[in-house]
Order: structure tokens, then C-alpha cells, then sequence
């Protein structure tokens, strides 16, 4: 577990919070230094501005067409992000930084560089009051949370490998999921507006409202086309004197309408596929979706303690994972409940993160399952020590270097969990590498998600 100690800030006044601090005046029209090698452009000025107190963007003008990189330090690791279509004018906007920081910048352009100093904002005052401890060994770690608070911050809050805050957007209601798409674009659930598209400057670019009738809710996807996948509540008439409230996943691509891919009424059926906690207001409580290997679609049904998975054009389900008429048996000592951010993995493996809602023994976990024929058998089941059961929320994601990041997203007391509230990294090996905890402020974090960048920067290359 890393040693440091930090804490997450923000600011209340978002205008206010636009504004970023220059330290030169000079600065706002042009380079403070510009040293030019023979034959090099020259770089005419550098004008900084910002709509997100943890970015900068900056209008690089030169005198004939060129690349751009910059460089730049806010307080942590050197960071470097690059304009690579030769141009002589270009927008580059600086993110991974952290608050009330100095921010030294070194523009690039063929040989010829500019230096200056300008400074990020403040944060929220309600997300200053989000205090977290830990970090992770990494340098370069990003996790992305979910922050949720009856009073307090309600957002999606980025944190570094120390546990500083390096972005953030603020949402009207509960954040229930979230997706970084292709674009750099992330998209947000939010349970008050729908889902949210915004750009790493803090631009919100589109909105998609629950459409009338219907809740978009806890989960959205992007596929292969570019068009995202989302999790809607689906109600439907049943039999003579019945209204089942079911779940659907909706398709959208923004600019455009929206529209239903597949409902849970195509292929489950309310008098068969029912579980002690299943209501006619809430039958199936979907709480995750993702793509699979082959593009097929998993949903994790909270209330069955279900996962399955339909096909890639969503005509058929392909296997059901434990719960009421399962295809696939699962191990005794794998039976989980409560599930959530159920997701395939190449060689038959699913991870999820198992909150063990109905366990007598209590405790959560990240578990990962083998399918073989008709049957799963646990590959891993990853707990820490002392025990922590997060009864509701809560994420365990895989990264392609075979990390697993495991977030409990629920304090001591709520839902009879036990907390705290925090997250684990671990290497492939399962030993851990990183830990955050989050102290004060936070009523829950929905999931804890990897980051490889904010908005395309990456970590500078050491000196040669």
C-alpha cells in the first residue's frame, strides 16, 4: 500500500472555478522564453485559457505549419501530450492536473520552444471535503470513481497514483455508471438528466434523457460502431392485473434518437424467472452490462443473482450464470448474490465483483469463474484481510495487463455493510500494489474504475 497520505479538493462556483491563475502577464500573449535552431519555426504565442479548473488549454500559434508536443509538470509526474498534424496554429489542453497548482509548460515545435508558467484552479468546497488516504505504488495509476453524497460532491472524481485529484464533473443525480469512449469523450449515467456525454475540458457536448416512462440507469457501453449501450427500465403490462417493471438495453449514438436493442421480456418470463427479492416494481434490478469476447452483451441481474449473456445481434441468450433456470451450475463455494460489473473474459472467464447480498457469512469479493460445459468452477477469489462486505455498488475491473482494480463501495453501517469504503489494486500475482480509502465525504462511490489518461496526456519519457 502506498504511504502517502492526500486529500481530493474542489470548488463550489463552477464560473469562478473557470478561472485559471497566470503568472506573468506575459504569459497570456506569449511564451515567457522562445529559443529558435536555425530553420526552426518560431513560435509566435501561447495563450492559455480554461472552462475546468484542472485543465488548460492553450492556443499555440507559430510561423509556418509544424508538429506541436508540450510538456508540463502541475505538481506531479512530468506529463507530455502532442499535436502531431503540422499546422501553424494549434489547441492542446493540458489535463491531469492537480489544484491551486503552479503549472511549468515547455512548448515544441521542430527544434524551436517556448516556455511558461501558468496555474490550475480550485476545487468545490464540497469535494475538498472528500478526504482519501493511500495510493498506489504505480506512479502514473488513474482511477476513475463514482462519488455519490446525500449533501455532499455527487461526481465522477479522477485520482492519481497519490491520491490526488486530477478531474472531476459534477452530475445532478446519482452517478450509476460511466464509459470512456473511443473519442476520449467520457459518458456518464446520471439518474437525474440520462446519460451525459463530456469532453476532458469539462464539456458537456450531448444529453440523452430517459425517455418518457422509462429510467436510464446503473451502466453504459460503448460498441465497436461507435453507438453506446445502456441499461433502461422496461415496464410492461402482465397478464390480467400485473405492471412488472423489467429492464431493456437501449442503443444511441449522439447527434441522433435513441432506440430499444432488447428488452428482458424477449427471452425471461416474469411467472418463471423470479427470485425472493424480485417486486413487480423492480423485477430484475440489471446492474451492469458489458461486451464479451465476441461481441456478445453481458447483463448481471442483481435480483436473480443472474448473469447472462445474449448474442452480438441480441437475438438469443447464449448462457445463464447461476439464479432461477441457470444453463451453467455454479460451483458450490462460487455462488454469489448481489452481483455486480459482471464481464467476460477470453478463455472462458467471468469477473465480477460478488457482494454476497443473501451470504450468512459476511463478506464480499472479487470472483472469477471458469466456464467449462455446463458447469464454473472459481479461478480466483480475491477478499482482503480483515474481511470488508459492501452489501450494494461496488466494481471489480480486469486491465489488459492483467491487473484487477477492486472497489467496496459502501461505509460501515449502510445496508449492514460493513466498510469502509476503498479500493484495492492488485498485480496479476494478486499481490497488492495499491490501496485508497476514502475517509470523509462520500456516502458511497458506485465503482472504481482504470484509468490509462484523463484526456490523452501520458506520463513524459525520463530524460536520455
Amino acid at each position: 500500500m502506498a504511504d502517502a497520505r492526500q486529500r481530493v479538493r474542489r470548488s463550489d462556483d463552477r464560473r469562478a472555478s473557470t478561472r485559471i491563475a497566470l503568472s506573468t502577464t506575459a504569459a497570456l500573449l506569449a511564451a515567457a522564453c522562445d529559443i529558435v535552431e536555425p530553420g526552426s519555426p518560431r513560435v509566435l504565442s501561447v495563450v492559455p485559457s480554461s472552462g475546468h479548473p484542472l485543465v488548460i488549454c492553450l492556443d499555440i500559434t507559430l510561423d509556418r505549419a509544424s508538429p506541436v508536443s508540450v510538456r508540463y509538470e502541475a505538481g506531479g509526474l512530468p506529463l507530455v501530450v502532442d499535436s502531431p498534424i503540422p499546422s501553424a496554429d494549434h489547441r492542446v489542453c493540458l489535463t491531469r492536473l492537480r489544484a491551486n497548482t503552479s503549472v511549468g509548460v515547455e512548448v515544441t515545435a521542430s527544434g524551436a520552444t517556448a516556455s511558461m508558467t501558468a496555474g490550475s484552479g480550485p476545487l468545490p468546497p464540497d469535494l475538498d471535503a472528500v478526504k482519501v488516504e493511500g495510493g498506489s505504488d504505480r506512479e502514473g495509476e488513474l482511477v476513475m470513481f463514482e462519488v455519490n453524497g446525500t449533501d455532499g460532491f455527487r461526481g465522477a472524481v479522477a485520482l492519481d497514483h497519490e491520491a490526488q485529484v486530477v478531474w472531476f464533473h459534477r452530475t445532478e443525480g446519482a452517478l450509476t455508471g460511466m464509459t470512456l469512449r473511443s473519442n476520449g469523450h467520457y459518458v456518464l449515467v446520471d439518474l437525474a438528466r440520462g446519460l451525459v456525454e463530456v469532453s476532458p475540458e469539462g464539456e458537456e457536448l450531448s444529453v440523452l434523457p430517459s425517455p418518457e416512462g422509462r429510467q436510464i440507469h446503473h451502466d453504459v457501453v460503448e460498441d465497436p460502431s461507435g453507438a453506446l449501450l445502456f441499461l433502461v427500465t422496461d415496464p410492461r403490462e402482465w397478464g390480467d392485473s400485473r405492471n412488472i417493471v423489467g429492464d431493456a438495453i437501449g442503443r444511441w449514438v449522439p447527434g441522433s434518437s435513441s432506440s430499444i436493442l432488447w428488452s428482458a421480456f424477449d427471452h425471461l418470463n416474469p411467472d418463471l424467472d423470479w427470485s425472493t427479492r424480485s417486486v413487480d416494481d423492480d423485477w430484475l434490478h440489471a446492474n451492469s452490462l458489458s461486451l464479451g469476447p465476441e461481441g456478445n452483451m453481458v447483463v448481471s441481474f442483481n435480483h436473480l443473482n443472474q448473469i447472462i449473456s445474449l448474442d452480438a445481434e441480441a437475438k438469443a441468450i447464449a448462457w445463464r450464470l447461476g439464479g432461477p433456470n441457470a444453463t451453467i451450475q455454479v460451483d458450490p463455494e462460487g455462488l454469489f448474490s448481489g452481483q455486480h460489473t459482471a464481464a467476460e473474459l477470453p478463455g472462458g472467464l467471468v469477473l465480477m465483483f460478488d457482494n454476497g447480498f443473501e451470504r450468512v457469512e459476511p463478506f464480499s469479493r472479487a470472483l472469477e469463474l471458469r466456464i467449462v460445459g455446463g458447469g464454473a468452477d472459481v479461478v480466483a477469489d480475491l477478499r482482503p484481510n480483515p474481511v470488508n462486505w459492501s452489501r450494494a455498488v461496488s466494481s471489480a475491473f480486469r486491465t489488459e495487463d492483467g491487473s484487477t482494480f477492486v472497489t467496496y463501495g459502501l461505509p460501515s453501517g449502510l445496508a449492514g455493510s460493513t466498510g469502509p469504503i476503498e479500493t484495492f489494486v492488485l498485480e496479476p500475482s494478486g499481490n497488492q500494489r495499491g490501496h485508497y480509502r476514502f475517509v470523509t465525504g462520500a456516502r458511497s462511490v458506485y465503482r472504481g474504475t482504470p484509468l490509462v489518461s484523463v484526456g490523452g496526456e501520458r506520463v513524459a519519457p525520463e530524460p536520455r
